[in-house]
């Protein structure tokens, strides 16, 4: 994004950008234009969605979680978009409009006109707004992490886990040197809790999917362990790790590839039942006390034959009615409905822990709304564990307990979500945390803009991210850094950590 700006200015082309990403837009324009079902429905004046007035364009904004203001339900539009076989006539949103009138069935409900100097809206039911009338966001209060899963048991542990890769140089030969080697994940201790949700955030080749793989039972680790239970997991046994798996499931980033497009729905589902010959299979780990508790699958384990049990997780996956999706095939379902399945495929085996790979960077906007309430429904209604994988920090605060942040392997800042996303303690997180705000004209997104637009250094031995800090000195590039304990839950791999958080660049304030 700094470098599409960058070239902009240097060379004074004009830049048109198309993306749901509404937040990355927004950085990169001087005026936004919003469509749907292929017609203009708003011409903002600026790069601002504070003056929006279109009910579809206030939708989108609430549907996405924030990081500077109080964490709020964000809502999903409700509905979906119109099949585009045919002419619209009318407001093309009116189906999913809470302010629909008879006028908006009119041809003229679809034109643009102005209601302020360059800013154009196509509805007939203006002025609705200011956000007076807007359905106000349920404020939500966040558990205390230290009482609700602190003294809860540990379902799922890593253990100075590595995974190294080979660089390949010819047909028959493979490199040994150090030099080419790829060391994609280093010494990464991680836990989960029985009931708790946590976040591992991380900019694209970070190896955060590296890691992902391995404690989802996908790949093996050069070194380190797993235990899943409090079992330890021999990864390159097969028969051991298929009973694993009916504990921990994988929830993949892209529906429209991690979906098998020959299959129905209802086989597509069932399938990890014969995987995993579930039948009536005891699950290892299930006599440890510490972890019996009222779940998803003891639902699904009496269910009388396969179609019942994959209609209930249809239905918990809030496919309704489920029976309507049975025999559909992926091709007839939106990208929100195919993680939906992805998620009911996970859930039927009765899982204790959930890993979910960026389960919402394919989807429209309006879209990850409803995934990011059905993750937190998943939690608080079954117990169910959650490993959230993300580059997007302002989700991962929305959904989980505690925050891992990542960078080139390893694991430089871990702590409670609030204390880490307002106390941060290390440089990258600051980054990631900026990136997502946009505080323009501050030092910090200064700083922002500083760290992503420097290169990297390939014979640093001390810290990874030295080449890329504004705050390094000698000693960051000669010697490595210890995590160092900011308090009881917050750590961070910074020789100048404490002197960082002093700083508090990233004390996050409501918008007024």
């Amino acid at each position: 994004m700094e470098e599409l700006l960058r070239l902009r200015k240097a060379f004074g082309v004009a830049l048109v950008s198309i993306s749901h990403d509404i937040a990355l837009i927004s950085r990169l324009s001087d005026r936004l234009m919003v469509m749907y079902a292929g017609i203009l429905v708003e011409k903002l004046p600026s790069n601002s969605f504070d003056v929006a007035q279109h009910p579809y364009t206030h939708l989108l904004v609430n549907s996405i979680p924030k990081l500077e203001e109080d964490i709020a339900e964000v809502q999903p539009i409700r509905g979906s978009p119109p099949r585009l076989i045919s002419s619209i006539i009318g407001c093309p949103f009116l189906e999913r409009c809470d302010y629909a009138v008879m006028s908006c069935r009119d041809e003229s409900a679809a034109v643009l006109r102005q209601t302020q100097p360059y800013h154009e809206v196509a509805c007939s039911v203006l002025p609705v707004f200011p956000s007076a009338n807007m359905k106000a966001q349920k404020l939500r209060k966040r558990e205390d992490s230290g009482n609700s899963t602190s003294n809860k048991a540990v379902v799922l542990e890593a253990s100075n886990l590595t995974r190294i890769f080979e660089k390949r140089t010819g047909i028959r030969e493979i490199a040994t040197s150090a030099s080419n080697k790829i060391v994609a994940v280093s010494k990464v201790d991680l836990t989960v809790r029985s009931g708790e949700t946590v976040a591992l955030v991380g900019e694209t080749g970070s190896g955060k999917t590296t890691l992902s793989r391995m404690l989802g039972l996908l790949d093996a680790p050069t070194s380190g362990q797993v235990k899943i239970m409090g079992e330890l997991v021999n990864l390159r046994k097969k028969k051991e790790i298929m009973a694993f798996r009916k504990i921990i499931q994988t929830i993949f980033q892209d529906p429209f590839q991690s979906i098998n497009p020959r299959f129905p729905i209802a086989s597509t589902v069932a399938e990890p039942l014969t995987v995993n010959k579930r039948a009536s299979a005891t699950q290892t780990g299930s006599n440890n006390g510490d972890f019996q508790q009222q779940g998803f699958g003891s639902v699904l384990s009496n269910a009388e034959n396969r179609e019942t049990m994959v209609v209930k997780a249809l239905q918990e996956v809030e496919l309704s009615p489920p029976e309507d999706y049975l025999e559909k095939y992926p091709h007839q379902l939106s990208g929100g409905q195919r993680q939906r399945v992805s998620i009911a495929r996970g859930l039927i085996v009765d899982p204790k822990i959930l890993i979910a790979d960026e389960p919402i960077s394919m989807l429209d906007v309006s879209l990850r709304a409803g995934i990011l309430n059905l993750l937190r429904k998943l939690k608080y209604d079954f117990g169910i564990s959650v490993l959230y994988i993300t580059h997007d920090v302002a989700s991962a605060r929305y959904l989980s307990d505690r925050i891992y942040v990542m960078y080139k392997g390893e694991i430089v800042e871990t702590g409670e979500t609030e204390d880490l996303i307002r106390r941060s303690a290390h440089p990258y997180t600051i980054a990631l945390l900026l990136a997502s705000i946009g505080i323009e004209g501050s030092i910090s997104e200064k700083l922002g803009e500083r760290i992503f637009s420097q290169s990297e250094a390939a014979d640093n031995k001390g810290c990874l991210f030295a080449p890329r800090c504004q705050f390094a000195q000698d000693i960051c590039s000669a010697e490595k850094p210890e995590l160092m304990q900011m308090s009881e839950s917050h750590s961070s791999r910074c020789h100048f950590a404490q002197d960082i958080q002093g700083m508090g660049l990233t004390e996050l304030r409501p918008k007024k």
